[in-house]
C-alpha cells in the first residue's frame, strides 16, 4: 500500500481517469485563485466533489498516518491529501478559535497546519499545547492589543493559588472545544493571523477570552 506522501502509479483505466480528473481540478483551481474567487471553504467543497473520482484506499490508510505521526517527518500535505485526512476525522478545524485540549509540550506538542498557496504546511516549530486558547482571525484583528496584554499578564503566585490546570476551569457552555486527543493524535487546522494565548494566561483570563473569541466578523 503506498504511503500518504505518494499517490503511487497504476496502469488501470480508472486510475488514469482519476489522474486526468485531478489534473483538471488543479487547472480549474489555479484559474480560481488567479481571479481571487476561491477561499478555503470553496476549496474544501470543490475537492470533496473531485475526490469522488478517487479510491481513497489507493493512497491513504491508518497505518500510513500512524507511521507519519510516529516519525514526525511529514511537513506538507497537498489539498487532496488534507481533505482526505478531514474525511477520516484526523483533523480538528480550529479556524473559529477555542480552548485547545491535547498533548502538553512534555508529551510532544500538538501538530497544527496552515494553508499555503498549494496545500497545508506543518508549523510545529511554533509550539502549541493543550490548555492554550486560540483566538479566531476576526477577533484577533479587532482585539489584538488586549489579547497581547492578556498573554503577558501572568501572575504565577495568584494563578497557582487558584488553579493548577485547565481541568480546573468551569467550562462555559458557549466555549468552542478543540479536542485533538485520539489514536493517533489529531492535527489542528488554523488560519493565518490567529493568536495563541499561553496556557497560564488562559487559566487566568478564560472567561474574557471566551467573550473575545465570540466576535465573528
Amino acid at each position: 500500500m503506498p504511503s500518504l506522501s505518494s499517490l503511487g502509479s497504476t496502469t488501470s483505466v480508472s486510475s488514469l481517469w482519476s489522474c486526468l480528473c485531478w489534473a483538471l481540478s488543479k487547472a480549474i483551481m489555479s484559474a480560481c485563485c488567479a481571479c481571487n474567487f476561491c477561499n478555503s471553504n470553496f476549496k474544501y467543497f470543490f475537492f470533496m466533489a473531485i475526490d469522488l473520482t478517487f479510491n481513497i484506499n489507493e493512497y491513504l490508510n491508518d497505518d500510513d498516518y500512524l507511521t507519519w505521526q510516529q516519525g514526525r517527518h511529514k511537513t506538507f500535505f497537498t489539498y487532496q491529501q488534507f481533505w482526505q485526512l478531514i474525511q477520516h476525522q484526523k483533523v480538528v478545524d480550529g479556524r473559529g478559535g477555542g480552548l485547545v485540549v491535547g498533548r502538553l509540550h512534555s508529551e510532544g506538542n500538538i501538530y497544527f497546519f496552515k494553508e499555503e498557496h498549494n496545500g497545508f504546511r506543518n508549523l510545529n516549530n511554533h509550539n502549541l499545547q493543550g490548555g492554550e486558547f486560540i483566538i479566531n482571525r476576526a477577533a484577533t484583528a479587532k482585539y489584538g492589543s488586549r489579547i497581547e496584554q492578556i498573554n503577558r499578564e501572568v501572575d504565577r503566585d495568584i494563578l497557582y493559588g487558584k488553579m493548577v490546570s485547565v481541568s480546573s476551569l468551569l467550562i462555559k457552555k458557549d466555549t468552542r472545544i478543540l479536542n485533538t486527543h485520539g489514536e493517533p493524535e489529531k492535527l489542528l487546522w488554523l488560519d493565518h493571523h490567529q493568536f495563541i494565548v499561553n496556557h497560564l494566561a488562559t487559566l487566568m483570563h478564560y472567561n474574557e477570552l471566551v467573550e473575545i473569541n465570540s466576535y465573528q466578523k
